[in-house]
């Protein structure tokens, strides 16, 4: 569950002040429970905020530079070369980033989450975590290239926030490798497909699970010839997280 007031705090609408009052406010009225957790959990949430934030303006240096530098050496252009460049489909830096910023890459999750990004301006916490380990982990991009779209898209953008993430999420803090699978968080976060086939216009006509995973679908059948309209994978996921996790352990 999302609050989805991180767009008026950034705003500067909503105080953090004014929302802890009101929430601890209502905690102190509940009896317990499930809810009586979850507003405590709520509370930590706007801590770890402000706690970034803060941190941020003394570690400003994220905005460009990564915290660890394991990995610069295979920085070439735009792209971590993990492995083998025959795997990337010989295509450029900002062939693989325009489909990223357009929502055109293939695998209907990612397209998705980022055409509602663009159509909304909000995305929950999960997804964008995926959005940026798809970009780093399977289409080799430096997480620098994708900050600036992603920081427009953001109704919510805080740059003590959005930085530090983004290098968490790409694994240049040197602390934890977040690789997602793309067709698993599909299948846990959207099992029925309803939110594939509301942002993804061309994939609207698939009926049921076959959505998730449309180049399983037969070419010849009258689905196929649906699914058709919707780009081909841009890269093979399975290979390219192999390769770029086997490079950075």
């Amino acid at each position: 569950a999302c609050s989805r007031l991180s767009p008026y705090i950034s705003w500067g609408h909503l105080s953090i002040r004014t929302i802890w009052q009101n929430v601890e406010a209502r905690r102190l009225e509940v009896s317990g429970g499930k809810w009586k957790r979850s507003l405590s959990a709520f509370l930590v949430r706007l801590q770890w905020r402000c706690n970034y934030c803060q941190r941020f303006e003394m570690q400003y240096w994220m905005e460009k530079t990564n915290a660890c530098s394991a990995w610069e050496h295979l920085l070439q252009g735009k792209t971590y070369m993990f492995g083998d460049p025959k795997i990337l489909n010989g295509l450029s830096d900002e062939e693989r980033l325009d489909a990223f910023e357009r929502g055109r890459t293939g695998y209907p999750m990612v397209d998705a989450c980022m055409r509602c990004l663009l159509q909304t301006g909000w995305l929950n916490f999960r997804m964008r975590c995926m959005l940026v380990s798809f970009a780093v982990y399977n289409l080799w991009l430096d997480w620098r290239c994708i900050a600036g779209h992603m920081a427009r898209c953001f109704l919510d953008y805080e740059p003590g926030i959005h930085y530090p993430q983004l290098q968490m999420q790409a694994g240049t803090t040197g602390r934890d490798l977040r690789c997602y699978s793309i067709t698993r968080q599909a299948k846990d976060q959207d099992p029925k497909g309803d939110f594939i086939r509301k942002y993804v216009e061309e994939l609207a006509e698939i009926p049921g699970t076959a959505v998730l995973e449309p180049w399983k679908i037969p070419v010849a059948s009258k689905v196929g010839k649906l699914a058709a309209r919707y780009p081909a994978r841009i890269v093979d996921e399975a290979k390219t997280s192999k390769e770029s996790k086997t490079a950075i352990a």
